[in-house]
């Protein structure tokens, strides 16, 4: 498999700045890089909780929590919220895209897909604006595994729901765009992938310690709230006295 050349440097290696002084922080130097995006998907309406990702937990919105989270993972090129065509989230300070004429809000399999042409990704990390406990180390691990081993495609990660992510390549999306015709797979957007491609293109990645918290830590009710709020209250004061 051929990287592509470095689009921040057009190859050349070196920072493409006012200030053109040492190699290109982008691909470190090598001229060669795939791109990687981190789509976050959302949208302000939910079945079981509308409004959610306007929610605060300790303090800040869902949303603006999972952004920062997502920010936080090495080696991620662009970080943006893909929502349903003309629902721009707006009041959360986060980059949205919201204009995908002709997609239904349920099939965000196009918006993915769509959204990695806009981009030209290479790779991409499939986040969910529920996540208010993303973990950018777990993340790391499945975006590593993906760069590393060129016969894997999709990689998931055995953990609570909420913690993680999935990555996939640009190639493993375009094929489930096309092959994936159900309204299951089209709203959840990596289950063709599951189910399809040989277990060799397939990986999953865990967490470096036993997890002791909640058995699910993303957000679908109300009642979820009050058990989300419980566990990351005492830890962001915590982090804020230290």
């Amino acid at each position: 498999m051929t990287t592509p050349t470095c689009r921040a440097c057009q190859g050349s290696g070196l920072r493409q700045s006012e200030f053109p002084i040492g190699p290109c922080p982008t691909c470190h130097g090598t001229g060669t890089h795939r791109w990687v995006s981190a789509f976050i998907q959302a949208r302000s309406g939910s079945h079981r909780y509308p409004g959610k990702i306007y929610v605060q937990l300790a303090g800040v919105p869902v949303l603006r929590r999972v952004y920062e989270a997502t920010r936080l993972i090495p080696g991620v090129d662009t970080v943006v919220v893909i929502a349903p065509d003309g629902d721009r989230l707006t009041g959360l300070g986060v980059p949205v895209w919201a204009e995908w004429p002709g997609v239904g809000e349920d099939d965000v399999l196009a918006r993915y897909q769509q959204a990695a042409q806009l981009d030209e990704s290479d790779l991409i990390l499939r986040v969910t604006g529920d996540s208010p406990c993303l973990d950018p180390a777990l993340c790391t691990r499945v975006l590593t595994r993906l760069q590393a081993e060129p016969t894997v495609s999709y990689v998931h990660t055995d953990a609570p729901s909420g913690l993680g992510c999935e990555g996939f390549t640009r190639l493993a999306l375009e094929e489930a765009g096309r092959d994936a015709m159900c309204r299951f797979d089209r709203e959840h957007v990596t289950s063709w992938m599951r189910l399809t491609l040989p277990p060799h293109a397939q990986a999953a990645v865990g967490l470096d310690q036993p997890w002791r918290g909640p058995a699910k830590m993303s957000l679908d009710t109300p009642e979820e709230w009050h058990r989300l709020e419980a566990f990351l209250r005492p830890r962001t004061e915590a982090a804020a006295v230290h």
